[in-house]
């Protein structure tokens, strides 16, 4: 609207007469803001003369709403009047014009916010309104029941509450009334759960438990799962299918799975559930030779599992555990055999090889090994030293090993790298090499009959009765012919001391001990000392291609008929020495035999003679 003002000027400059000239308004509207001034409205002269300058007011002529084009009256009061003054070539213009009272209008409805969940504390939207006017919340209604006793302000808290329809309206209200909004609506449903990795399960074999599963510890953990109203405070997870607890282990063809129950601090819940599925094999075994063939499913890679091989033939017939995770990246030796072989000087010991598992290309594709010795009675297995030399499967057990343990180290590689390292377990390699106290069944004949340390005996010359063990001693039951000589296997010296108890018997023939021995027949060689009953002394003889010749005898020596002496033959380099009943009655030297040679006993008829006890140990 426009106001015109029209004023008769005088020759002063002063207001004369009306209907001269007129000071206009332009932009003036019946709502005029009272907070922010009105930016439109302009005032002007009706003939279009120049206004020098302009003041808005709130009093005749005042200025208290700014000088400028167009006035900036905040914080006027509703309905009070705009005065407007110009001046123009000395003459003043002056008019005025009401700031209108402002109707309360709701400028933004309240906007619903949802869908909400139970358990939050809501803040209502309430819309916007305005100038200075308050808000308030009138309805407030779920599923048509009245709910306002528990608003705060404009706050709702909605614990407790089950899912159903919202309904709230503002109020607001400044000083020229009051007005309502529209009803706003809003769905409150249940608290939604979600969980950053859902439960599920991942494929699983025997062996593992659900809590060995990839993935179960962070799909259970409490970290996992987010309520939208509230904290997490409780997660309880339950088997399902054949599991029978989290933490038990699984068998193939079994049905596995899990639920997870969650639950926030204001008792809203949910719960996840992981289908069973079913549990896979991980490993199908067999042993061939020392080796396993494996059959690996290829999603068993960790995890301990169990070979039960109880039926298999010895030495592996044990039941074994393998942990996949070094499987599947080397060799792994399960198991030793025990060393064989008798233990004594100069026999040869060995081992089966280690009990292998390889995922190599080509398995087991080569095997190392070490043997190792300790004395067991200031050391242990942990403190044994390497024998120089000593890397091959088998060991010929040396004089310097006597009294101490013996054990081997082995490894497997293959394509995929090299095993740790296996031990077997210790053998001790005895002081006397050999030894024999002819104990067995009477009758027992020598050649079929096992010395105490497992050796044989074997005929190298001559041909004669047998001797058979009677009574825990090895009678000679000979009554005629020549010399015969038995040797005891596997077991062979150069320096040695060989020693044996002579029953002496009845009547004549005679008997006694071999060292050095080699060859049979015509290459027959050794020394033989023997205590010879029908002159009552004790000879030396060596024998060179089965030929026998004297190299000493004794003085006649104490010995009473049907009794016991010890007879002891040394040799060492080229010196040999006899004992009879401890005490030395030969000292020879002789080079034709010194070399390694085996040990043994030889008789000459003796039909009521009888040995015993024999022993042979490296000097």
């Amino acid at each position: 609207m426009n106001i015109s003002v029209s004023l008769d000027l005088g020759s002063t400059g002063t207001m004369v007469r009306p209907g001269v000239v007129t000071l206009i308004l332009d932009g003036l509207v019946g709502e005029v803001s009272p907070a922010g001034g009105a930016a439109d409205l302009r005032a002007s002269l009706s003939d279009g003369r120049p206004i020098d300058s302009l003041s808005w007011g709130a009093t005749p002529q005042g200025d208290e709403y700014g000088t400028g084009p167009a006035p900036a009256y905040t914080g006027a009061a509703d309905g009070t009047l705009l005065y407007v003054t110009a001046w123009s070539g000395g003459a003043r213009f002056e008019t005025t014009a009401p700031i209108a009272q402002t109707a309360l209008e709701i400028s933004a409805q309240p906007a619903p916010v949802g869908p909400l969940t139970v358990g939050q504390v809501v803040a209502l939207d309430t819309g916007a309104a305005g100038p200075g006017a308050s808000a308030r919340i009138v309805l407030l209604t779920l599923d048509g029941v009245d709910r306002s006793a528990t608003l705060s302000g404009t706050s709702w808290d909605s614990a407790g509450e089950a899912p159903g329809l919202l309904r709230y309206q503002v109020e607001w209200t400044n000083s020229f009334g009051t007005r309502l909004s529209d009803v706003v609506e809003v769905a409150l449903e249940a608290a939604a759960f979600s969980a950053a990795q859902v439960p599920a399960m991942a494929p699983i074999w025997d062996g593992l438990s659900l809590e060995q599963m990839d993935g179960y510890a962070e799909m259970v953990a409490p970290e996992n799962f987010t309520s939208p109203a509230a904290p997490i405070a409780d997660v309880v997870v339950s088997v399902l299918g054949d599991a029978t607890a989290p933490d038990a282990p699984l068998a193939e063809d079994q049905q596995a799975g899990f639920s997870v129950t969650v639950t926030d601090t204001l008792g809203n819940s949910a719960s996840f559930v992981a289908a069973p599925v079913t549990v896979e094999y991980a490993l199908r075994a067999q042993i061939v030779d020392a080796d396993i063939e494996l059959e690996r499913n290829p999603i068993a890679v960790r995890g301990l599992q169990t070979l039960d091989f109880t039926g298999s033939d010895a030495p592996y017939n044990g039941v074994y555990s393998l942990d996949l995770a070094d499987y599947v990246t080397r060799p792994i030796l399960l198991d030793t055999a025990p060393i064989s072989g008798i233990p004594v000087i100069g026999q040869a010991l060995t081992a089966p090889d280690a009990l292998a598992v390889s995922e190599g290309s080509d398995g087991v594709e080569s095997r190392a090994y070490q043997w190792y010795r300790y004395d067991p009675a200031i050391e242990g297995p942990e403190d044994r030293v390497a024998i120089a030399g000593a890397d091959e499967a088998v060991y010929t057990v040396a004089p310097g090993d006597a009294g101490l343990c013996l054990l081997r180290e082995e490894t497997a590689s293959d394509s995929l790298g090299t095993s740790d390292a296996a031990l077997t377990a210790p053998v001790e390699i005895a002081t006397t090499a050999l030894a024999d106290t002819f104990t067995a069944a009477s009758g027992t004949g020598l050649e079929a009959h096992l010395g105490d340390t497992g050796h044989g005996w074997s005929l190298a010359l001559g041909s004669n009765v047998e001797p058979v063990v009677s009574g825990d001693a090895l009678a000679l039951n000979a009554t005629s012919g020549g010399s015969v000589y038995y040797l005891a296997g596997g077991v062979t010296f150069d320096d040695v001391r060989v020693s044996t108890e002579v029953f002496t018997g009845t009547g004549g023939g005679a008997a006694g001990i071999v060292a050095r021995a080699s060859g049979s027949e015509d290459s027959f060689g050794a020394y033989l000392a023997r205590y010879n009953r029908a002159i009552g002394r004790v000879d030396l003889y060596v024998l060179v291609n089965g030929t026998a010749t004297l190299l000493a005898q004794s003085a006649i020596v104490d010995a009473e008929d049907n009794a016991t002496y010890p007879l002891v033959l040394e040799c060492v380099g080229d010196s040999l020495n006899v004992q009879w009943d401890g005490i030395t009655v030969i000292s020879r030297t002789d080079t034709r035999l010194t070399g390694l040679g085996s040990t043994g006993i030889s008789h000459y008829r003796g039909a009521t003679m009888r040995l015993d006890n024999f022993s042979a140990e490296a000097l």
